[in-house]
């Protein structure tokens, strides 16, 4: 009986964070499975930057915008290194820096140090800037991943109020590992 607990326990939460048949692809080709309740509320292509913006948020809080993902993607003319590891370390770490520095020129204010972590997304080196942010007097986790494959440029963003991290961490995590790119 214990055993079959167990079991119908852990389907309950496997369902928790079950994802639809919904999967979006962008027109660059980069494809991510989107949860259940998730929302496209925003696109946008930028031609002369050959790039490629979606935002999609939790339905129960669209107008909050509580809990979003947001898929970047843009083919570089100069074309960048294959993948994020043929970076250096010092050119990561500026990377960082930057993403850490541009948040000042949009009012948002970083509680945390520049930081990354390599990781690997679905089989694609990576890694993962993670801002912990006030902006509007509200707290924010923001979780960056930035992707190179090829000439294509790729950052995916998870972001939620800092207070509603721990259910949105399983989310990230089931979502990023379904990235696709072609």
């Amino acid at each position: 009986m214990k055993k079959i607990l167990t079991i119908a326990f852990l389907l309950c939460l496997v369902c928790s964070t079950a994802f639809a048949d919904k999967v979006y692809t962008d027109p660059h080709g980069v494809s991510l499975d989107i949860p259940d309740g998730y929302q496209l509320v925003a696109k946008r292509e930028l031609p002369t930057e050959n790039k490629y913006e979606t935002t999609f948020a939790d339905s129960a809080a669209i107008e909050k915008a509580q809990k979003e993902i947001m898929i970047t993607s843009q083919i570089s003319s100069s074309g960048p290194p294959n993948t994020i590891n043929d970076f250096s370390e010092q050119e990561l770490a500026d990377i960082s820096n930057d993403v850490f520095k541009k948040l000042a020129t949009i009012n948002i204010k970083a509680l945390n140090n520049p930081n990354y972590k390599k990781v690997t997304v679905n089989g694609y080196p990576a890694i993962v800037i993670i801002l912990d942010e006030t902006y509007q007097y509200n707290n924010y986790l923001v979780y960056g991943y930035y992707i190179i494959k090829d000439t294509k440029v790729i950052t995916i963003t998870y972001a939620c109020p800092k207070n509603k991290s721990d259910e949105f961490l399983p989310i990230i995590e089931k979502s990023i590992n379904t990235l696709y790119i072609e």
